[in-house]
């Protein structure tokens, strides 16, 4: 009857006349070295983990499991290959998915729940951050049950929505305000000056210093219901950071 097979394991390699001591991972007949010294117990638990979870990743795995079998992490980690680089700002995905394993990692999809998902709103202490990330946490678990690798129907409840604004500034107040920013002068010992202040501390600061014309551009987009950034650009004007942040976006 053949030897079962030992699972992997660290195991600390005694020092010799040649090589210092060192922390190794034993796994099929093979030693791994960990790069970690005998005094660096924590490098070498980490990179053990990496590895148990590497290997986890490549190891086949089979359909239609139960809930009960398919961690939190091995559908995040399927969701990030498949969509990680395909979304529009990849390292903002992968932040709000580490927000999501900090809390779930351990978990099963079986422990999503209505009030699981309550728990880590609160412990996450913005309810329009959670309601972000179990987004992300849905999606992922929609792509794990639409490839047939979970057989039961998962449900993440996201919180409510906030409350749309029932204001807005008109046209006319939009103008008002630009108008006083731009009039806006430094004061000495309470009196003011005819100069500006500096771009940092101007009213205007969120335009971070930028010419009048787009400002201009920028209210007249508002007049006329259009963008303020096919103004400038019709006009040869510089786009102010807000617009130019906002195009490259594709909004």
């Amino acid at each position: 009857m053949p030897r079962q097979a030992k699972p992997a394991r660290l195991w600390l390699r005694p020092a010799d006349k040649d090589r210092d001591s060192i922390w190794l991972v034993l796994h099929r007949g093979k030693q791994i070295s960990t790069g970690c010294g005998k005094d660096d117990n924590e490098g070498a638990e980490k990179f053990f983990q990496e590895y148990l979870a590497k290997q986890f990743s490549l190891a086949p795995k089979p359909k239609q499991r139960p809930a009960e079998e398919i961690f939190v992490a091995e559908v995040v980690a399927t969701y990030l290959k498949v969509k990680g680089e395909a979304v529009a700002r990849p390292k903002a995905l992968a932040q709000r998915m580490d927000a999501v394993l900090d809390f779930w990692g351990e978990k099963t999809l079986a422990d999503i729940s209505r009030v699981t998902c309550k728990e880590y709103e609160d412990q996450r202490g913005s309810s329009a951050a959670a309601r972000r990330e179990l987004e992300d946490l849905r999606s992922a678990v929609n792509m794990a049950i639409a490839d047939g690798v979970c057989r039961h129907m998962i449900k993440v409840t996201v919180p409510e929505p906030p409350p749309k604004r029932t204001t807005f500034l008109q046209p006319e107040q939009v103008a008002q305000l630009l108008w006083r920013a731009y009039r806006f002068r430094q004061t000495f010992k309470g009196e003011p000056t005819k100069y500006h202040p500096t771009p940092a501390r101007s009213p205007l600061h969120y335009l971070r210093g930028v010419y009048w014309q787009p400002v201009s551009a920028h209210l007249a987009g508002l007049l006329r219901k259009g963008r303020g950034a096919a103004i400038c650009r019709r006009r040869k004007w510089p786009l102010p950071p807000h617009l130019a942040w906002r195009e490259r976006a594709g909004e």
